[in-house]
C-alpha cells in the first residue's frame, strides 16, 4: 500500500465517521476552554468550528 492509498483510506474512514469526529472536536474544545484562561474561549471555539467545517470537505 502506497502513501496515496493510505491517505485515501484515511479520508474514507473520516468521511464515514464525520459525526463522531465532530463530537470529538466539540469535547476537545470544551476541555481546552476549561483549561485555558477565559480570554481564549472565543479563539478556541472558532478553531473548533473551523475544524468541523473542514470535515465538510471530505
Amino acid at each position: 500500500m502506497g502513501l496515496n492509498d493510505a491517505f485515501d483510506k484515511a479520508k474514507d474512514v473520516a468521511s464515514d465517521n464525520k459525526d463522531k469526529i465532530g463530537e470529538g472536536i466539540d469535547g476537545a474544545s470544551e476541555k481546552a476552554q476549561d483549561a485555558a484562561p477565559d480570554q481564549f474561549d472565543g479563539a478556541i471555539g472558532d478553531a473548533g468550528d473551523k475544524a468541523k467545517d473542514g470535515l465538510g470537505n471530505l
